[in-house]
């Protein structure tokens, strides 16, 4: 909680920080973040509802992006994922209502459930080449998600659904890209048949 509700809009860490605890900058004022690559550890709630917040450059050293980590950051535009990052953890964007795009790098091998929940103008997501889990409802109430690109050649699983509520939120307009090598690996399996109609290649 160190700069809890504080109205600062930059803050620098001077490198050789190594850890973030959980709700640091919970509330504060911050439109920008340059997150020292010393930094390998983060807690969970760390930019929580930093209305503010339009831009962040993240650690190279992070392996792991925890639960809630930018939960209504509702002005957040652009964010890197830097390679490296293996997982990352419950609803690690929930309603970042401004993120209209945003690419994993192949690093990522897990996402855990409802990772971009109510980001409604979320449009495109791309997966990186080492994504093997996808938790339940990663896009949950993402009315505008029009384009999932998944570079893995082996299907990774699903945990139950890409939306959840029901196939009729599917909106009409998806469109899944895989690799063409894949395409009928990926319309076959257990976790995507669901959505065959729906894959395609890059």
């Amino acid at each position: 909680y160190a700069f809890m509700f504080d109205n600062l809009k930059r803050i620098h860490l001077h490198d050789g920080v190594t850890k973030i605890g959980a709700c640091a900058f919970d509330h504060a004022g911050l439109e920008e973040f340059t997150m020292p690559n010393s930094v390998t550890e983060i807690e969970g709630y760390l930019f929580n509802a930093c209305r503010e917040l339009k831009s962040v450059t993240l650690s190279s050293g992070l392996v792991n992006i925890p639960m809630y980590t930018f939960n209504e950051c509702i002005s957040l535009t652009e964010i890197v994922i830097p390679e490296g990052v293996k997982t990352i953890s419950l609803a690690a964007f929930y309603r970042c209502l401004s993120l209209v795009d945003i690419t994993l790098p192949d690093s990522v091998e897990q996402i855990e459930d409802q990772m971009f929940a109510g980001c409604e103008s979320l449009q495109s997501v791309t997966f990186g080449s080492g994504i093997v889990s996808i938790g339940d409802a990663p896009f949950l109430k993402c009315s505008n998600m029009n384009k999932i690109t998944l570079k893995a050649t082996t299907p990774p699983s699903l945990k139950i659904d890409l939306f959840r509520d029901s196939q009729y939120d599917v909106p009409a307009d998806l469109e899944i890209y895989v690799p063409a090598e894949s395409v009928e690996a990926y319309k076959s399996s257990e976790s995507w048949a669901k959505y065959a109609d729906y894959i395609m290649a890059f």
